[in-house]
């Protein structure tokens, strides 16, 4: 296997990686959106009925939703960790071309250190939970209000 044959299979990984993580991200924004959406729905219902008839179990499906959202963004924000530590990887042999020259067995598959953070982190998306807590808080504190 020659250096631009090496140099392929990398580039095909890496565009994998790119791909997943934007999946993943678009998972991670689109799960947001539903939870959002049934919170606001939750809430919709239980004001359109009787007073006291539907308080305790909105209250209960509103944090309900909350924690299961919860519970999806971890282990999403998990793997996309993983997945930027693993891009990383393969960015690495650009960095150290002598690895693709080698005549040594070339595995593109290395698997990750957990130990080491990932170059880009995607801290940003922690502003998608707190947004759902407000919103799951202001919907507790309306039905609580309302009746």
């Amino acid at each position: 296997m020659d250096t631009s044959d090496k140099i392929a299979i990398v580039n095909a990984l890496m565009q994998e990686d790119r791909a997943e993580i934007r999946m993943n991200k678009g998972i991670l924004l689109n799960t947001s959106y539903f939870v959002v959406s049934g919170i606001i729905a939750i809430t919709a219902f239980a004001i359109s009925q009787q007073p006291n008839d539907y308080t305790a179990v909105s209250l209960l499906g509103i944090w309900s939703f909350f924690l299961l959202y919860i519970t999806t963004f971890v282990y999403f924000k998990n793997h996309l960790n993983s997945i930027r530590r693993c891009l990383d990887i393969r960015e690495g042999y650009y960095k150290d071309i002598t690895v693709l020259e080698n005549e040594k067995p070339f595995n593109p598959l290395k698997s990750e250190d957990r130990n080491e953070t990932p170059s880009f982190a995607h801290n940003y998306l922690y502003y998608l939970p707190a947004a759902v807590l407000l919103v799951a808080a202001a919907n507790t504190v309306i039905l609580i209000n309302v009746f």
